[in-house]
């Protein structure tokens, strides 16, 4: 097959996107700063204010002379994040950033890749059961059921499509946790776009 960019044929992916894995998949006796270095000479592209501006965006300055291994979880993703991020992709995508963090490290992943969209990097996220303070970090949501796409829009018209499906919202329930146990139910299959 092709992929099209814009419309036009690309023959090659390379800084186009770059990929986070669930799993940290670095040299954990290396430190973050070791880290980006060999990983922009591996791409030919070693520049040492790239790497330390990199650094300070993703707020890795205080482990970034600490093994991998001796770092949080939080610290472990966001030098994930720094990696991929040497090759100036247009496209960055992210399989459960979150997975393993805490509330706080959850939510100060998301306001950094809030900021990192910003800069006009493009961002697509596959996250299971975000809070609904977390969700509100995206610009759009895909709600997903037995592989078929039930709902794919902007944040701020969920409640308002779900509601208008027969969707109930109790008072003290997180909104996301409400409308997955809702499009998984066996009578609510009629749901799904076909």
């Amino acid at each position: 097959g092709h992929v099209y960019v814009n419309n036009k044929k690309e023959k090659k992916l390379g800084n186009l996107v770059s990929i986070v894995k669930q799993e940290n998949v670095m040299y954990m006796y290396l430190t973050p700063y070791e880290h980006l270095i060999f990983k922009s000479k591996l791409q030919g592209i070693f520049d040492l204010n790239i790497v330390k501006k990199i650094i300070k965006k993703l707020k890795i300055e205080k482990c970034q002379h600490t093994k991998i291994i001796n770092i949080s979880g939080g610290e472990k993703k966001r030098t994930a994040v720094a990696v991929e991020l040497i090759t100036k992709p247009d496209v960055l995508l992210l399989d459960e950033p979150t997975s393993g963090l805490d509330y706080v490290s959850s939510l100060k992943m998301l306001e950094l890749l809030s900021e990192l969209k910003k800069d006009g990097l493009i961002i697509v996220v596959n996250i299971h059961q975000p809070s609904w303070e977390l969700i509100q970090f995206f610009n759009g949501v895909t709600f997903i059921n037995q592989g078929s796409v039930v709902y794919s829009d902007d944040v701020n018209n969920i409640i308002e499509y779900f509601k208008d499906t027969g969707c109930v919202f109790p008072e003290y329930e997180n909104p996301v946790d409400v409308i997955l146990k809702f499009i998984m139910s066996k009578e609510n299959n009629d749901l799904i776009k076909k």
